[in-house]
């Protein structure tokens, strides 16, 4: 703990003592403050209708320091207060929040109390170094390798849950990252991270543009245990946005007499020149792979690794978005899954109330049926939001 806030402190302190637009010299900040109310439901078939509230206050701060073109230092941060009777009905829900799956634990609570907890994490810390056509990073940052919407296969360095839509910057990951950019059209990444666990994933991806598509091809060692391959896609139809993934895991240990896991995303989009956007998406999970959920709750919670990022083989998802004016954009979101007989709902409102202020209401539905009874789970959010 003393560490975790230690580490805390010195970062916001060399933030502070950079000299402000000096010279080559810039330094940047932003971020914004939500105010989240949000309430739950959950039943079955066979128990009465439970419901719970909470309050969320969630802090966003950004930092970015550029010396020249050489330089740059980047560190981000969330704070978040959490109070009302989810907290005090859920005794670990302040342990997931405490949870770091990094290398280096930059998560910790400062009070946790029975009906309320206040936390901070710190997902962006990380120095980048260019130099000509090539580029080196070191520290906590977000390596993206996502082609797909919602699930991403080759996106074996961070994985995120689409459920949690208050969290839009993603996790980070521990890693040193090389990038060099052999033209134009083509750049080659290496990366390599440890988890938590001292688990080693490193792999290389290979980008380039042909035929009007983004192309990328990776192939590396994942979570420790994997030899891992895939490629992914992004590019038009037509007028239809088309994109996707695939990734296979080869067990390191028994290589020969062991057989692997696939999982694969493919996805569409299209916008009318009205404004109204049609996306659909698919995933393929291994069956070996598959995530153990028994409740709502977990699927807020982002999945462990890129090899598991559904609890079902098969998955479809489709989205309707619609500017019903300038200022509010409607949204409708669902899910069916192969397995659990299993489904979910998500309709939302957006609303630009002024310049840097949004409101914005969401309701997630789920229903599934892991054993023998049917679960249902309900969750509404009003969420106000002010950048700066």
């Amino acid at each position: 703990m003393l560490l975790n806030r230690g580490i805390l402190y010195l970062t916001f302190a060399l933030f502070a003592i950079v000299p402000y637009g000096k010279g080559q010299q810039r330094f940047e900040v932003n971020g914004y403050v939500s105010g989240i109310g949000q309430g739950t439901h959950s039943s079955d078939t066979n128990a009465v209708t439970q419901y719970a509230s909470e309050l969320v206050l969630h802090q966003r701060l950004n930092m970015e320091y550029h010396y020249g073109t050489v330089l740059s230092a980047y560190a981000g941060a969330r704070n978040l207060l959490h109070a009302g009777s989810m907290v005090t009905l859920n005794s670990y829900y302040a342990d997931i929040y405490n949870l770091d799956n990094g290398y280096i634990d930059l998560n910790f609570n400062w009070i946790d109390q029975p009906n309320w907890f206040l936390t901070t994490q710190i997902d962006r810390l990380y120095v980048n170094v260019t130099h000509g056509p090539l580029e080196v990073s070191v520290g906590r940052m977000r390596i993206n390798w996502a082609r797909a919407m919602v699930w991403n296969p080759n996106d074996i360095f961070n994985t995120y849950s689409y459920y949690d839509i208050d969290y839009m910057e993603r996790p980070g990951t521990d890693a040193v990252k090389m990038l060099y950019y052999a033209n134009a059209n083509s750049l080659v990444e290496a990366v390599a991270k440890l988890d938590s666990a001292h688990r080693l994933t490193s792999a290389l991806q290979y980008k380039t543009n042909h035929w009007g598509y983004d192309l990328q091809l990776i192939g590396g060692y994942a979570y420790g245990s994997d030899w891992v391959t895939g490629f992914g896609w992004e590019g038009q139809l037509k007028n239809i946005g088309f994109r996707g993934e695939m990734t296979y895991y080869q067990p390191a240990k028994n290589f020969a007499d062991t057989l692997g896991a696939m999982l694969a995303s493919v996805g569409f989009d299209y916008i009318w020149q009205s404004g109204l956007m049609l996306q659909f998406e698919a995933l393929y999970n291994s069956p070996k792979t598959l995530l153990n959920i028994t409740s709502a709750v977990g699927f807020f919670g982002a999945p462990a690794s890129a090899k598991s990022l559904s609890f079902a083989e098969y998955n479809l998802f489709g989205n309707i978005l619609y500017p019903l004016n300038p200022i509010i954009n409607l949204s409708m979101a669902g899910m069916i899954y192969n397995r659990y007989h299993g489904w979910f709902a998500m309709p939302g409102i957006d609303i630009s109330a002024a310049n840097n202020l949004n409101v914005g209401c969401f309701y997630q539905y789920f229903s599934f049926k892991p054993t023998g009874t049917r679960l249902v789970s309900g969750y509404g959010m009003v969420r106000v939001k002010w950048s700066f």
